[in-house]
């Protein structure tokens, strides 16, 4: 069997890119091991907003708020971003600088130093994962492509995908399978880091929150269905194995306090649950996408905590550069 466009990886970038290239026409089939959404993007927290303190994360998710909030699961609650110390940065428009004083007075449950000031926007939140990859993908199905689960690539030779249901020949293939299904392809990613993220889910009823991030010590959180609370926190350990696994105690416990001093109606609650799960980084903490230097291979790799922010500009861009290749 041969066709134009393979994608390898059922997550965020993968069917983003599907949905893209569906809609240009193009004969592109979807390959995913497990269920759609079920690795790393399943994991992923969804939040979408407009700030960030990169300028380039700041255009591409522009285009990602667009995309999601047009389809099901997305959830408008606002977003808080608690700045540096001492930095104020030209605002976005849709956002507000919140001093401490005003930050008391709109949201007294976070705890606000007399240094701290914060980026309010009112038009951000966060897509249920599973929900939002799943929309996407019946839209590509209904434009014309192809998705089948259950299907593990076990070696690629050029453009020939060699799988569990047999071989497959394309004229092009987009790895979107994650940065540890590599071996298959015989070679591995740029320079980068292997790392943990440990994200949990806390008990008890919470006022109606805002998405929130702290860029002094890197927690974050938002409201989930049923009242609890998300949150999260990136581990500096290097990572030993490629394999998710239960959340480690020790490294819960620091992360919830860490969270709580931000939000301290969180201290003391009972962890739920949650996933400990390895993550590679690139070094620059940038994605990876666009050709490769296998001819016919194309990268679609956003890293950790950036999919549902990434990927749908960056399918558009590697859309485009694939058709001209083909």
């Amino acid at each position: 069997m041969s066709l134009p466009v393979i994608i390898v990886g059922g997550g965020v970038f993968g069917l983003c890119s599907l949905y893209e290239l569906a809609h240009r026409g193009v004969d592109c089939l979807l390959l995913e091991s497990q269920d759609l959404a079920s690795g790393a993007t399943g994991y992923s927290g969804g939040m979408v907003r407009l700030w960030h303190a990169s300028k380039v994360m700041r255009e591409l998710s522009a285009v990602a708020q667009d995309f999601w909030k047009s389809r099901p699961g997305f959830h408008k609650t606002g977003s808080v971003y608690f700045e540096l110390p001492g930095e104020k940065p030209e605002l976005l428009k849709g956002c507000e600088w919140l001093t401490p004083e005003a930050g008391r007075r709109r949201f007294p449950y976070f705890h606000w130093d007399d240094d701290d000031g914060a980026i309010y926007e009112a038009e951000a939140g966060w897509v249920d994962t599973k929900t939002a990859c799943l929309a996407v993908a019946e839209e590509a199905q209904t434009a014309g492509a192809d998705i089948r689960t259950g299907v593990t690539v076990e070696k690629v030779e050029g453009t020939v995908l060699h799988t569990s249901a047999g071989s497959l020949k394309s004229r092009a293939i987009i790895w979107a399978g994650g940065c540890h299904s590599l071996e298959a392809l015989g070679q591995g990613l740029p320079e980068s880091e292997n790392r943990y993220i440990q994200v949990m889910e806390v008990a008890g009823e919470v006022p109606p929150l805002p998405c929130f991030l702290d860029r002094r010590t890197l927690g974050f959180g938002r409201a989930i269905h049923g009242g609890n609370l998300w949150i999260g926190i990136g581990l500096k350990k290097t990572a030993s194995d490629h394999l998710k696994k239960d959340i480690d105690k020790l490294d819960a416990e620091r992360a919830q306090s860490v969270v709580s001093r931000r939000l301290p109606l969180l201290e003391g609650r009972e962890l739920l649950g949650g996933v400990r799960t390895p993550d590679r980084y690139r070094l620059d903490r940038m994605p990876l996408f666009g050709a490769s230097k296998q001819k016919g291979l194309y990268w679609a790799w956003c890293g950790s905590g950036g999919g549902f922010k990434m990927a749908p500009a960056l399918a558009r861009g590697l859309a485009e550069e694939v058709l001209s290749c083909l």
